[in-house]
This record gives structure tokens, C-alpha cells and sequence, in this order.
């Protein structure tokens, strides 16, 4: 491979493409590849993102399915079917530009293909970008913290238990990706007295977006992209 070959995880943000970072921009820009997630229709909300900052018109465009299981077997596979396209679309010195939504330090399968890569012998480069929590938290036009108080993220993959002993410390909370267990959550922060302290919105800077302050009347609520902020009035 030349030595300018190279891969970059590119952070679009939560939605809103004014939040793409100068950086991120200028790295879409100059890519030869753009690469990015799609889900089972072949469906990007990274690529649509960027696609609004940036002129990717006569840009070659790589589609990525990473499947959303536990299986090792199904996923050593599709792993290992993802770094051969890319490997192969690396060599001759081109450069990929890997988007992803949010920040893509955060929950992203960057984490995955940047190791796969660096194991291949790729360089990689992460440029960072604005969270989903952040977005929230301004739309909500509230601290994720403050002071000295602890910020504690939860994905809402973890296990039962784990979501209680994490809603349990002390500090300001956010539970991402929340839509599949919404009523399972609601019933723990109600449980701790914690409703009048909670907020969502689902589908932050995209079409659909909704803000819940009142999540006692969340009834309606519908969609994966759910992101709750729990932060006590005492600690505003």
C-alpha cells in the first residue's frame, strides 16, 4: 500500500448537519471514499447527514451492514466480510472517510473497524465530533452536569440489574438509545421518584424529532434514537 493509504472515522453529529465540525467537512471533502453504516433497506442516516454539508456528488460510496446481533459466529463473519471490502478499497494509496452519527468514540462501530484496520497495517485517524447528549442537553436548555457532579452514561443495552445499580449512584444520568426499553425505564425513574427530573428527546436533529420534558405523558413515544437526561432540581 502507499503511504498516504489511510482511514478516517468521521463523527456527523447527532443530526443537524450544522454540526459537523470544519474538520469533519474538509475530510469528507478530500476522501476518495466515503464509507458509511446502512441498515437492512441499505439506508444511511450518517451519509444523509454529511450529504446536506458536503458535495459528495462523483465521490465513490461504500455501503457497510454491520448486523445488529449477539452471535460471535455471525459476527466474526460479517467482521471479517467488512475489512476485506475495505482493506481492498485502501490499497493503492486511496484515503476512506468512515462516517458515523454522534461523536464516533461514543457507541460506535468505529471502535471495531478501526482496530480491524490498524490490525491489517492501515493508518487511522479519528476526528471527533458533537454527541447526541450534547444536542439534547442544549435543546433542553440544561446542564449534563454541573459543579462537581458525577455524569454517568448508560446505554440501555445494559442488563436489568446493571440499569438499577447505575440509576442508583449518585449524579447526573443519560440513557442512550432508550426507544426498545422506554417503558421498562420509565417504571425504574418513577420507582426513585426521578419522572419530574427526567427528559427525552427521540430522534434529535433528524425528521421526527420530539421533546418529552414531561415523560408521565411519554405514551406516544416511538423511536431507537431516544436519548433521556436525569438531573435532580437540587443539582440544576
Amino acid at each position: 500500500m502507499k503511504d498516504h493509504s489511510k482511514i478516517y472515522g468521521v463523527s456527523t453529529g447527532p443530526g443537524n448537519p450544522e454540526l459537523l465540525t470544519l474538520k469533519a467537512v474538509r475530510i469528507i471533502k478530500e476522501a476518495d471514499i466515503i464509507a458509511y453504516p446502512v441498515d437492512r433497506s441499505g439506508k444511511s442516516v450518517a451519509l444523509s447527514i454529511a450529504g446536506q454539508a458536503v458535495d459528495i456528488n462523483g465521490k465513490e460510496l461504500l455501503g457497510l451492514f454491520f448486523p445488529m446481533t449477539r452471535d460471535d459466529s455471525e459476527l466474526n463473519e460479517a467482521w471479517n466480510e467488512i475489512s476485506n471490502t475495505v482493506s481492498e478499497r485502501l490499497r493503492n494509496g486511496r484515503t476512506i472517510a468512515f462516517l458515523s452519527l454522534g461523536d464516533v468514540s461514543l457507541y460506535s462501530t468505529w471502535g471495531y473497524l478501526r482496530s480491524k484496520m490498524k490490525e491489517l497495517g492501515f493508518e487511522t485517524e479519528t476526528v471527533p465530533g458533537v454527541t447526541a447528549m450534547s444536542d439534547v442537553a442544549a435543546k433542553l436548555d440544561r446542564d449534563l452536569s454541573s459543579g462537581d457532579e458525577n455524569l454517568i452514561v448508560i446505554p440501555a443495552s445494559v442488563s436489568d440489574d446493571e440499569l438499577d445499580a447505575l440509576l442508583d449512584l449518585k449524579g447526573s444520568k443519560v440513557i442512550m438509545k432508550a426507544g426498545r426499553s422506554l417503558n421498562l425505564i420509565i417504571e425504574k425513574l418513577k420507582k426513585r421518584d426521578l419522572l419530574q427530573d427526567s427528559a427525552m428527546i427521540i430522534n434529535c436533529g433528524l425528521p421526527g424529532e420530539k421533546i418529552y420534558r414531561d415523560l408521565e405523558n411519554a405514551d406516544d413515544a416511538k423511536g431507537y434514537f431516544a436519548t433521556i437526561l436525569i438531573k435532580k432540581e437540587s443539582e440544576k
